[in-house]
């Protein structure tokens, strides 16, 4: 996502939320949030960024903190600024170098990138 993407919502550095936050639109979080963030779009975490949720989101940019669970991502980017100590499920991850993540990743792969288990049998 870069730097020209219309946002549709922010909480600026100095915000603490707790509860739940659901939106359309892109969002950008510079404070910290803490609950549950569920979104059919994107979700950028700024350098300042703390947060301590449970993240549905289509797609999710990080630079500043997660802890907690992402769930049906279609794309998870954590930059060299990012901290991530998270379980993660997403069809794609890009983890920068100096990048922090710490947990687990589960990656679901579109049929035609499935290899069989064994090749050689299929060239029988």
């Amino acid at each position: 996502m870069n730097g020209s993407t219309k946002l549709d919502g922010h909480l600026g550095e100095g915000t603490r939320v707790r509860g739940e936050l659901a939106f359309e639109g892109a969002v950008r979080i510079d404070g910290h949030f803490e609950g549950r963030l569920r979104s059919p779009s994107t979700l950028i975490l700024g350098p300042g960024a703390e947060v301590h949720a449970d993240v549905e989101v289509r797609e999710l940019v990080v630079h500043g903190t997660l802890r907690g669970a992402v769930k049906g991502a279609k794309r998870v980017t954590i930059h060299a600024d990012g901290r991530v100590w998270a379980d993660l499920q997403t069809d794609r991850l890009a983890v920068e170098p100096g990048a922090v993540f710490e947990g687990k990743c589960s990656m679901k792969r579109p049929p035609a990138a499935v290899q069989p288990a064994n090749p050689a049998a299929d060239s029988e």
